[in-house]
């Protein structure tokens, strides 16, 4: 495992860079700024990429990264059509 200095600046090279498509609806944003409830969120409203540093087997390190949008709305229908969203009408034939 990465000592926690290396661990912040291993985190912090390797952080996904984020462009949104200018036709994009669910920008980045962080905790802080959605209306939701999250213990311990803090008050930074600018977008985020959130990271943290596991340790692996040997002395290898895992990184992980997340991303918040206040918003889901990719469909995540039992029934996706070929172009991802839901069926016309609720039905799939």
């Amino acid at each position: 495992m990465l000592a926690s200095a290396a661990a912040a600046a291993a985190l912090a090279a390797f952080a996904p860079v984020v462009v949104h498509d200018s036709r994009e609806r669910s920008l980045l944003t962080s905790v802080a700024a959605a209306s939701v409830p999250a213990p311990g969120r803090g008050g930074d409203l600018r977008p985020a990429v959130y990271g943290r540093a596991a340790p692996a087997d040997g002395d290898a390190t895992w990184l992980q990264y997340w991303l918040f949008s206040a918003r889901q709305d990719q469909d995540r229908g039992t029934r996706p059509t070929a172009v991802g969203g839901r069926c016309a009408g609720g039905s799939c034939a």
